[in-house]
């Protein structure tokens, strides 16, 4: 990892870093705030060395995949920070996060390499896949739309709109898709055909964060806590099965084989 000093240039009236003999600009970057480098394919963002006392260059990544063990095998930048992260059985893996200027969405292949990139417009927060490599986006609204299914090759299939941002989204053996968010028109739960169309909504009174469904079509959500209840088991035709209450709010949902449900959310005091 380079840790080469960024200095103030004088006559370019301008940040820069020599790369071999190269000098390259720090650039501003409006979206994330921060200065960066950009040398052919890599891309480095500026830090402060608190022990150097200077500015320096480090290798950007937001994507990393270890191994079984927990040793780094290889690691991607989007440019962005992301959110989300999918991957299907072939060990492609699907990405979301921070609109970098000009995408929000990535694929890359099993060994870490780019294969498409998308912009739904604005900022992505998750991603699901589907046995036949489908990508389903779950994002903050923009023209309108709030989730959008692409196919395997990175094209859009459809898009959808719940009227607010979007953050989970799952979908299930058939293709049908489950979306969790912010509350719009006093629904926070939407359940989508495999065609786009809308097959049920619920509302839980509140922002709705995390979602998972089993292999029944039960489906789990997980949000703002309202009233007393910060969890809810819908079944598969979007009734309330049961409700659960962690004493605080819930961002984080799975279930298990056994339908075991397990939660993550704000910390709570016993």
């Amino acid at each position: 990892m380079p840790t080469l000093p960024v200095k103030w240039n004088d006559t370019d009236n301008q940040f820069q870093v020599e790369i071999s003999g190269t000098k390259y600009p720090a650039k501003w970057h409006d979206t994330l705030r921060i200065f960066r480098v950009y040398h052919g394919a890599l891309t480095y963002t500026v830090k402060w060395n608190n022990i150097s006392r200077q500015f320096e260059i480090h290798t950007s990544r937001s994507v990393w995949k270890v191994d079984s063990a927990g040793n780094l095998v290889w690691d991607f930048d989007t440019t962005a920070i992301t959110y989300g992260v999918a991957v299907d059985g072939s060990g492609n893996v699907y990405v979301a996060g921070l609109h970098d200027g000009s995408n929000s969405v990535w694929k890359v292949d099993s060994t870490g390499s780019l294969v498409w990139d998308y912009n739904t417009g604005d900022h992505t927060n998750g991603i699901a896949v589907d046995g036949s490599g489908n990508v389903y986006i779950a994002g903050d609204r923009s023209s309108n739309k709030s989730v959008w299914k692409l196919s395997s090759a990175g094209s859009l299939t459809w898009d959808y709109d719940t009227g607010a941002n979007t953050a989970g989204i799952a979908v299930d053996g058939s293709g049908n898709v489950y979306i969790a968010g912010d509350r719009s028109s006093n629904k926070s739960v939407w359940k989508l055909s495999s065609a786009g169309s809308l097959t049920w909504d619920y509302d839980t009174g509140a922002n709705t964060a995390g979602i998972a469904v089993d292999g029944s079509s039960n489906v789990y959500v997980a949000g703002t806590r309202t009233s007393s209840n910060c969890v809810w088991k819908l079944d598969s035709s979007g009734s309330l099965t049961w409700d659960y209450d962690t004493g605080s709010h819930a961002t984080g949902i799975a279930v298990d084989s056994s339908s075991y449900v397990y939660i993550s959310g704000s910390y709570v005091f016993w």
